[in-house]
């Protein structure tokens, strides 16, 4: 039957993260916020293919328009940057066009490719810091033994010009020392996502887990006095709940 045309409820989790991009140092940020799912004509939002605009769709194709962020990293706790300005939350926005290569709705590998405006912000103010080209390949497996659990894998190459390089890499004289000499960084590469992830949903709820892996070896400003590891871990643990539903049916 068809799905609500809206779902409201709150999303939220725990995960474990790099401060940025090539970073020494991790550490566990939470987040709690109101979630909803659209089933419109073109602005969607579910647990298929998140927040988007979808501007055109085929049997095989989709253009849409696609997010991205960041948590912000705080200076005095990471010994890189210590001394140096904190690192805000930071949002990408931007068009992406995906195709379905193999499978159908439920089990897939699909290919995309992303064009998305980087920002950052800590709520007084919005800087642009760049584009990113984001090229990305994922496969996902519903109703994989029981028809509530589903498996997804993702791998996602990142590419941005050098404002968001700078950000995370540049080390200006003022803030230069012994062991952090100035330097000036370039656009190009920055790393390889790779993510897999384990759902279990029903209608009103589902928990999510997840791992994955950043690889950061080739990357443009390996030169950098902040670029301290090649590889860095992420995981995470989710939950969603929904408690409204209308009774208008979606697309």
């Amino acid at each position: 039957e068809p799905k609500p045309f809206l779902e409201g409820g709150l999303s939220g989790g725990v995960g474990f993260t790099p401060d940025y991009p090539a970073a020494g140092q991790s550490r566990l940020h939470w987040l709690v916020f109101p979630v909803f799912h659209v089933r419109g004509k073109i602005f969607r939002s579910d647990d298929k293919e998140g927040t988007r605009a979808r501007v055109f769709k085929d049997v095989g194709y989709t253009f849409d328009i696609s997010a991205a962020g960041s948590f912000p990293a705080y200076s005095s706790q990471n010994e890189a940057r210590r001394g140096m300005p904190n690192l805000d939350w930071i949002g990408e926005l931007g068009p992406r066009i995906h195709a379905r290569v193999l499978g159908n709705e439920e089990h897939f590998v699909r290919v995309a490719l992303a064009l998305r405006g980087a920002f950052s912000t800590d709520f007084t103010r919005l800087d642009y810091r760049g584009l990113v080209l984001a090229p990305s390949v994922w496969a996902q497996h519903e109703n994989l033994l029981f028809d509530c659990i589903t498996v997804s894998a993702r791998a996602t190459a990142n590419f941005a010009t050098r404002e968001l390089h700078s950000y995370f890499y540049d080390v200006e004289e003022r803030y230069s020392t012994l062991d952090r000499p100035a330097y000036h960084a370039r656009g190009g590469y920055i790393g390889t996502n790779l993510y897999s992830v384990l759902s279990y949903e029903k209608p009103t709820y589902g928990i999510y887990t997840g791992m994955g892996l950043a690889l950061h070896d080739g990357a443009a400003n390996m030169a950098s006095p902040l670029f301290k590891e090649r590889v860095n871990t992420l995981a995470f643990v989710g939950f969603r709940w929904f408690f409204y539903k209308s009774k208008e049916p979606g697309h």
